[in-house]
C-alpha cells in the first residue's frame, strides 16, 4: 500500500429491516429474571376453541355427575410445554499484527456484530442448525416435526402464487388464536407482496392488511421445511414462508469480548490478531402457529397450484 493513504474504512451498521429491527416494538425483547441463561419454559396459551363447542348438551338435572361426565364439553389437551435453551451468537475479526498501524480490531468487531446479529439470530430461527447440533429443544421455521406445524402448499410437487401464498399464511395465523401473527419470508418474497400492492410500512415496521408482522431477513434463505418433497427453486422461481405467533427474543446484556488481552489475541503461527464478540441470544414463539407455504414468485394472480 505505499503512496496510499490509510484511513477509517466506512463502518459496518444495523440493517433496517429484519427480525431484530421489529424488537422493541411489538415483539419486544423480553425482561427475564436471573437464570434464563440455562434455558426457559412456559405453558402456551390454548391455540383453540373446543372442537365440538355444543354449550347446551349439559347432564341433565338427576343424570350424570357432571364432575365425571361434562357431556360434549369436553376441554381437551392442552398445548405442549414449550422449552427453549439460549446459544452463543459471535463474529470475529483477523488481521495482521504487521503495518496496521491505527487500526482498532477490538472495535470493528464490535460493530460487525451489532450489524450481523439479527442475521445470525434469523439464520438459527430459520435453520436450526445450532438447536440440531446440540440437540437442544428449540423449534425453528423448518422444523416439520413441531406439534403445530402445516404445511399450506396445495400438493406435493406444486408451488403458490404470491397472492395466494400471502392470503393461507394469514388464514393461518388467524385459525390459530394468536391476535397479530408474524409472517417470515425472504426480501424477494416481500417485495413481491409489496408489489402485490398487499403490505404497507410504518416506520421500520412491514405489516399486511391484518396487522401482522412481515419480517424480511436477512438470514431467511427460503429453505423448504425438512424432509419436504419440494424444495426451493435454484433458479429463484420459488421461495418458502413461514407464519408463527409473535417471536420474542432475548439477549444477555453482557456482550463479550474474547479474549480479553491482546497477548491472548495473538496468533504466534500466523502473527493474526484475532477478536471474537460473543453474546447469549434466543428467540422463539408460543407454538400455537406453525404454518409452511412454497411461493411461486413468477405467478401472482392465477390458480393456487401453479402451471
Amino acid at each position: 500500500m505505499a503512496g496510499f493513504q490509510p484511513i477509517s474504512a466506512p463502518p459496518s451498521a444495523p440493517p433496517r429491516q429484519g427480525l431484530l429491527a421489529v424488537v422493541g416494538g411489538e415483539a419486544a425483547e423480553l425482561v427475564l429474571p436471573a437464570g434464563w441463561e440455562n434455558g426457559i419454559a412456559f405453558e402456551p396459551e390454548r391455540c383453540g376453541p373446543p372442537v365440538d363447542a355444543a354449550w347446551g348438551d349439559c347432564p341433565e338435572d338427576g343424570g350424570v355427575d357432571p364432575r365425571t361426565d361434562p357431556g360434549t364439553k369436553d376441554i381437551g389437551v392442552g398445548g405442549a410445554v414449550v422449552q427453549y435453551r439460549p446459544w452463543m451468537a459471535w463474529v470475529g475479526d483477523a488481521c495482521s499484527v504487521l503495518g496496521r498501524a491505527g487500526r482498532d480490531p477490538v472495535a470493528r468487531a464490535r460493530r460487525l456484530y451489532a450489524a450481523s446479529e439479527s442475521r445470525i439470530i434469523e439464520q438459527e430461527l430459520w435453520s436450526g442448525t445450532e438447536a440440531q447440533l446440540r440437540a437442544y429443544p428449540n423449534n425453528y421455521l423448518r422444523n416439520a416435526a413441531s406439534p403445530n406445524f402445516v404445511n399450506l402448499s396445495p400438493a406435493v410437487g406444486e408451488t403458490s402464487p404470491g397472492a395466494y401464498a400471502l392470503g393461507e399464511l394469514q388464514a393461518a395465523i388467524a385459525a390459530g388464536q394468536t391476535g397479530r401473527g408474524m409472517i417470515h419470508a425472504t426480501w424477494p418474497v416481500v417485495n413481491l407482496w409489496f408489489f402485490l400492492g398487499a403490505l404497507r410500512r410504518e416506520g421500520a415496521l412491514i405489516l399486511d392488511v391484518f396487522d401482522n408482522l412481515v419480517v424480511a431477513g436477512t438470514g431467511y434463505d427460503g429453505s423448504a421445511p425438512a424432509g419436504s418433497a419440494v424444495a426451493s427453486d435454484s433458479t429463484g422461481a420459488t421461495s418458502w414462508a413461514y407464519a408463527t405467533g409473535i417471536v420474542q427474543t432475548k439477549r444477555h446484556s453482557d456482550l463479550r469480548v474474547v479474549p480479553d488481552n491482546l497477548n491472548e489475541a495473538i496468533r504466534i503461527d500466523t502473527n493474526d490478531e484475532e477478536w471474537r464478540v460473543e453474546r447469549l441470544v434466543a428467540a422463539w414463539w408460543d407454538g400455537c402457529v406453525h404454518a409452511a407455504i412454497n411461493v411461486n414468485l413468477c405467478c401472482v394472480s392465477c390458480s393456487a397450484a401453479a402451471s
